[in-house]
């Protein structure tokens, strides 16, 4: 019988071995790879912010100009820039808060959107000047809208609500011109109530819910094409929906047990994330605070107000890391100047081939 030569032998028993080695360490890989994906690589600040002592109206936290602004049935309140209290400003006239639905932040400017008979009608700029809240000529909307949401997408101002029909529309004009005229845009890929609408990373985002239970997240690329993308597993608080950074949404969910939660979404790996934001009321309003959200919830004398802001970078490197980095780095430099003095007169190919000195099982070890 013939034997096979210890070489070729020593060769086939390398190969396993190194098969076996590579299939060990894919295996660690994929094991790591789960305990690194578990990992958020952003902190959440969160915390209470001063309390009011009424209640705010549905859809009356705005943000304008910058500052957080409260507005109630019988008054407005801005937050100090320490955010240790509330000032009350001049009472707007009467009138001027009726039908408040929410607000949107368009070209710069903030606009309340209202109505009457919980049918949005118009979008009513407001400012802040020398302490007191200014109101400008207002937006009259296509047609009154139930549940109407409103976002920025490019220079185009963007509207979704649905129509005394039940039927939900979207519509579109330019966000800067003041006489400019909406445009009907094509039918929503489903019926239902739309729950937020933002614009991230060149797309136009839509929380709709529907009867199936669990909000859904739709997707409107620069096409005018619809996708669906991962689902929220939860309703998505009304007008919650904010974007963060390059390829982030911000909102609050509230789960099937009832529970509300700040989550994010990632636009580019359509993956969410739960923060350990813990709310324990239903939040009655929601605006863009700061990197986050801030939301009121009704009290036993007022409103309590708290927020919840993100902060990157806080879990990326250690010290440890570094010093791993560092002890790499110094021996890579110290390998490379030991090879170079001792191998001065070595030509540039014998240092890419070794010298052809490099026994085969040093070769299939590296292989």
């Amino acid at each position: 019988m013939h034997k096979p030569a210890p070489s070729a032998f020593l060769s086939t028993v390398l190969r396993r071995c190194a098969r076996s080695v590579r299939l060990v360490a894919a295996a660690v890989l994929l094991a790591g790879s789960g305990a690194v994906a578990a990992e958020s690589l952003t902190t959440v600040a969160a915390g209470n912010l001063p309390a009011l002592p009424t209640q705010i109206a549905p859809g009356g936290l705005v943000h304008v100009d910058g500052r957080l602004v409260a507005l109630g049935h019988d008054g407005a309140w801005e937050l100090r820039a320490d955010n240790k209290a509330w000032d009350a400003l001049p009472a707007p006239a009467a009138g001027q808060l009726d039908g408040l639905e929410g607000s949107v932040s368009a070209a710069g400017r903030t606009y309340l959107l209202q109505g009457r008979d919980a049918l949005g009608d118009r979008l009513q700029p407001v400012v802040l000047n020398n302490g007191a809240l200014v109101f400008g000529a207002a937006i009259a909307l296509p047609e009154p809208l139930r549940n109407a949401r409103a976002a920025t997408f490019g220079d185009a101002l963007y509207l979704v609500g649905t129509d005394a029909a039940g039927s939900a529309q979207l519509y579109r004009r330019p966000a800067a011109a003041g006489t400019a005229t909406w445009q009907h845009l094509e039918d929503l890929p489903q019926q239902g109530v739309a729950s937020a609408l933002q614009a991230q990373k060149g797309a136009l985002y839509l929380g709709l819910a529907t009867s199936a239970g669990s909000d859904q997240l739709w997707r409107r690329n620069v096409d005018a094409s619809w996708q669906q993308v991962a689902s929220p597993d939860g309703t998505i608080v009304a007008g919650s929906m904010r974007a963060l950074g390059q390829a982030h949404l911000l909102m609050l969910v509230k789960d099937g047990s009832g529970m509300t939660q700040a989550r994010t979404f990632h636009t580019i790996t359509d993956a969410w994330t739960t923060l350990d934001t813990p709310i324990p009321a239903a939040p009655q309003a929601v605006t863009a605070w700061g990197n986050g959200l801030a939301w009121a919830s009704a009290g036993a004398t007022g409103s309590q107000l708290q927020y919840a802001e993100l902060q990157g970078g806080k879990h990326l490197l250690r010290w440890l890391d570094w010093t791993v980095i560092g002890i790499y780095l110094l021996a890579m430099l110290g390998m490379g100047f030991y090879f170079y003095l001792k191998d001065q007169n070595a030509s540039t190919a014998d240092f890419f081939v070794g010298g052809r000195s490099i026994p085969f099982w040093a070769a299939g070890i590296s292989l």
